[in-house]
């Protein structure tokens, strides 16, 4: 089968090893160099003001909700009720749709002869249906953008962004935030490390071009903190002593939470709410799911869940909003929880929809 995708194409490129406590820094540097910031973080001295709100439509209702159990099975569901309405043999790691392309969903993969693979389904009433398959060289692949043009990073000792037939080696990556603006569509690219992780912005235009690679100015944290996914800026999510930080990368605290985690916990998906000014959090190894109000709308929460979450140091999508009905659908490996945001910033639990069901990953399909 053709896929509807332009073709993907792995450049060969050295790929530069990545651990959970520092990225190796030997890199070609760009020509305009940033000014690293001061070593005194401004993390701690909060700001309220929130970032600029990007213009918002009118509340879409998602038609189905997509997950990828810890097999790598897909689970097609009902929003509304929870119901199964279809279940895929999958091998599925990574999944991706958008309002932009309804009915439309993009999967990565691996193979069992080695590699992975991207797949296209369409989604009906009565469940998926596979459009198209392209191979990739990667066998961990993460999905930050599609269908036109499709952007992925493929995961091996490194990783490697890569747009169409365009890639580049890059640092390790722990988090990413994709805004597009038409006809620009930017990428930022947060290195997996516990102090000054830097952002890589790059700018697909018809063409994938690095723009900045810029410090950001943390202190040492015991796990690398996280970009929030959505977001209108980028901003990012870290544990600090038992605080739950939501700051932008010069340092400075937007937001946070104290006592939310063990000192040494490890922020796992941190997710903008699209029609509010709070961001959801998980955080692991004992779960726990946060609510932060960006502007001091209310006192905020940290629940905390069954089970343990390890630390991966790859990007993951556990968190997805629906705010048409203000709900949180949240991957936890071995659970799929359902919170309803409350207009008083509660998040209250849903009947468990589907037992049994679990989730590594987690998409709304509209």
């Amino acid at each position: 089968m053709n896929i509807t995708l332009p073709t993907i194409a792995l450049l060969a490129s050295t790929l530069v090893a990545c651990s959970d406590d520092s990225v190796e820094r030997d890199f070609e540097q760009p020509s305009n160099d940033p000014v690293r910031p001061s070593a005194e973080s401004n993390l701690g001295k909060v700001d309220r003001t929130p970032p600029a709100p990007l213009p918002m439509p009118a509340a879409q209702a998602p038609s189905a909700v997509l997950v990828a159990t810890t097999a790598g099975d897909l689970w097609l569901l009902n929003p509304v009720t929870g119901a199964l309405i279809d279940l895929e043999t999958s091998t599925a790691i990574d999944l991706f749709a958008s309002p932009q392309t309804p009915s439309q969903v993009l999967v990565t993969g691996w193979s069992e002869d080695g590699g992975g693979a991207l797949l296209e389904y369409d989604v009906a009433a009565t469940g998926l249906t596979l459009k198209g398959e392209e191979p990739l060289y990667f066998e961990d692949t993460r999905l930050l953008y599609g269908p036109t043009p499709t952007a992925a990073l493929g995961v091996n000792e490194g990783t490697t962004l890569f747009v169409g037939s365009e890639g580049r080696s890059v640092f390790g990556i722990g988090s990413f935030l994709v805004q597009r603006d038409d006809p620009d569509l930017d990428f930022f690219l947060l290195e997996h490390a516990r102090k000054d992780p830097r952002i890589l912005h790059l700018r697909w235009d018809a063409g994938l071009r690095e723009v900045s690679r810029t410090p950001t100015s943390t202190p040492l944290l015991s796990c690398p903190p996280r970009l929030v996914r959505d977001a209108p800026e980028p901003l990012i999510a870290s544990i600090h002593e038992s605080a739950l930080y939501v700051s932008t990368p010069a340092g400075t605290a937007r937001s946070h939470l104290e006592n939310a985690a063990a000192p040494d916990a490890c922020v796992e998906d941190a997710l903008w709410l699209g029609d509010t000014d709070d961001i959801a959090v998980v955080t692991g190894p004992d779960i726990r799911i946060h609510l932060v109000s960006m502007v001091g709308a209310h006192d905020g929460e940290s629940l905390v869940m069954p089970g343990n979450l390890w630390h991966d140091p790859r990007p993951h999508r556990r968190l997805a909003y629906d705010p048409s009905r203000s709900q949180l659908w949240i991957a936890l490996s071995e659970q799929l929880e359902v919170r309803r945001r409350t207009p008083d910033g509660h998040l209250e639990r849903e009947d468990t929809f589907e037992e049994g069901c679990d989730a590594e990953s987690v998409t709304l399909v509209w």
